[in-house]
C-alpha cells in the first residue's frame, strides 16, 4: 500500500525487492482485494512498470483489457435499466461502481465490478420492478430494504474469470423511504456524463458518505476490500481543503444513522494505511471521538485483516459489540453457529438437462461445504479472541 503515497524512486526500490515467485504468491490477493488493477495504473503513472517482473506486468495488462470490455458492458445494461425507469416514472440515482469516477477512481475500467446499484424511491417499487422484468431480471433475494435481481444462466466464475464480463447480470435495487418536503440523496442527485452517457447518479458528498456507511457496513461483516480504502483516500485528497464541501458532508452525515461514525472509522483506516490526509478532515472527524472500544479494535485487528489473504473473519462480531447498535447476544449465537443451510447461489436454467443439474449440485455442495468450514475454524478464532477481548475491555474503558 506504500507505493500508492510514496515518490516514485520510494516505490520502485520497495517493489525490486520482491521476486517474481514472491508476487506470484500475492496475485490472487491484489485480485480479490480489488487492488491489482489499480497498482497496474500506479505503475504507469509513475513510469516504474520495470520495477516488476515482465509476466506481472503483462498478467495486469491483460486483465485491464478484460475489465475495460466488462466495464463496457455494465455501462450499456445501466444505460437500459435507466431508460426503463425513466419510461415507467421511477425515481432513481445510479451509485457505487462507475459513479465513484473521477472523484475515487480515475478511469472506471481499473475498478473491479460484478453488479449495479440503483436507489430508488421506496414508493416506486412496484414500477421499478416491472421495468426490470421486461428486461429479464428475476428477484433473488431481498435483504432489508435491498432486492437483489438476477438475469442470464448461472454463471460461476473462477479465479482465471474475475476480470471477464459475467454471463449472469446482478443488480441491486436499495430502496429509499422519503418525507415530502424533506431533502434527501435523492432530491440532490445530479445527472452526469459516464463515457457519453447522462445518468443521475448522487452527489459527490452524498457519494463520500456512502462510501464511509458502505466501509463500516463490510467491518461488521465477514469481508472487506482494502481497495474500498483506497478509494475513499482518494476521494478525501480529490476535494482538499474545501471547506464548504466539507461542511455538507459533515451535515450528510450527521443527519444518517451511524454517519459521524462511519466518517471517523474510515477517516481512522485512511490514516491509518496512508498517512497524509486533508487538515480539514482530520479536524472535522479526528480519531479521539471513536468510541474507545471501537479504537482498540480497529487498532489490533483492522490491518492484519484488510491485508490478509483469507476469505472472511467473525472478528467483526467483536467490533459490532462496541456500536450504538450492538446486536443482541441471540443475534450474535445466530452469527456464530447458523441453524440453517447457506442460501442458494445458483438458479435453474429452463429446460436445464441433468448434467447441467448435476453440475449445479455439485457447485452448491463445494459452497456449502466451504461456509461450513468457515463457521468452524473462524468460530474457534473468535472464541479465542473473545476470551482476550473480554479481560482487556475493562482496561480499554478506563482511558
Amino acid at each position: 500500500m506504500h507505493c500508492f503515497a510514496a515518490s516514485a524512486g520510494e516505490a520502485a526500490e520497495q517493489l525490486r525487492r520482491f521476486s517474481e515467485s514472491d508476487w506470484r504468491k500475492i496475485l490472487l490477493w491484489l485480485d480479490i482485494s480489488g487492488i491489482a488493477l489499480y497498482l497496474f495504473d500506479r505503475l504507469k503513472d509513475l513510469d516504474i512498470e520495470e520495477s516488476v517482473p515482465r509476466a506481472v506486468v503483462d498478467r495486469f495488462a491483460l486483465n485491464l483489457e478484460r475489465n475495460r470490455q466488462r466495464t463496457a458492458t455494465l455501462l450499456r445494461d445501466a444505460c437500459k435499466v435507466s431508460r426503463h425507469f425513466e419510461r415507467d416514472h421511477v425515481t432513481y440515482a445510479l451509485f457505487k461502481g462507475i459513479t465513484l469516477t473521477p472523484d475515487s477512481v480515475p478511469d472506471p475500467s481499473l475498478r473491479r465490478q460484478i453488479d449495479l446499484d440503483y436507489l430508488i424511491d421506496e414508493s416506486d417499487t412496484d414500477a421499478a420492478v416491472c421495468a426490470l422484468r421486461d428486461l429479464g431480471y428475476t428477484l433473488h433475494a431481498t435483504v432489508g430494504r435491498t432486492m437483489e435481481f438476477r438475469s442470464g444462466p448461472t454463471d460461476m466464475p473462477g479465479i482465471d474469470d474475475l476480470y471477464r464480463a459475467n454471463l449472469q447480470k446482478s443488480l441491486d435495487l436499495h430502496r429509499l423511504p422519503r418525507q415530502e418536503g424533506l431533502s434527501d440523496c435523492l432530491t440532490r442527485a445530479k445527472t452526469r456524463l459516464f463515457a457519453g452517457a447522462s445518468l443521475p447518479a448522487l452527489s459527490s458528498a452524498d457519494l463520500l458518505v456512502e462510501q464511509a456507511l458502505h466501509l463500516l457496513r463490510h467491518l461488521c461483516n465477514e469481508y472487506t476490500r482494502v481497495s474500498w480504502v483506497l478509494e475513499f483516500w482518494r476521494h478525501l485528497n480529490t476535494r482538499g481543503d474545501d471547506s464548504e464541501f466539507w461542511g455538507e458532508v459533515q451535515a450528510i452525515a450527521a443527519g444518517e444513522p451511524l454517519g459521524d461514525l462511519a466518517m471517523l472509522i474510515s477517516v481512522w483506516l485512511v490514516s491509518d494505511f496512508f498517512g497524509t490526509i486533508p487538515n480539514a478532515v482530520a479536524e472535522r472527524w479526528p480519531s479521539d471521538k471513536i468510541p474507545a472500544g471501537a479504537l482498540f479494535w480497529l487498532r489490533r485487528y483492522a490491518r492484519e485483516l484488510l491485508l490478509s489473504d483469507s476469505f472472511g473473519s467473525k472478528l467483526y462480531l467483536l467490533l459490532r459489540r462496541q456500536l450504538p447498535n450492538r446486536p443482541a447476544p441471540k443475534d450474535v449465537a445466530r452469527l456464530m453457529i447458523p441453524l440453517c443451510l447457506p442460501a442458494r447461489i445458483t438458479r435453474p436454467a429452463p429446460g436445464e438437462t441433468l448434467a447441467a443439474r448435476m453440475n449445479r449440485y455439485w457447485i452448491e455442495a463445494n459452497y456449502g461445504w466451504g461456509r461450513l468450514r468457515f463457521h468452524f475454524f473462524e468460530g474457534i478464532r473468535y472464541g479465542i479472541e473473545a476470551m482476550y477481548w473480554e479481560r482487556r475491555m475493562p482496561k480499554v474503558q478506563q482511558r
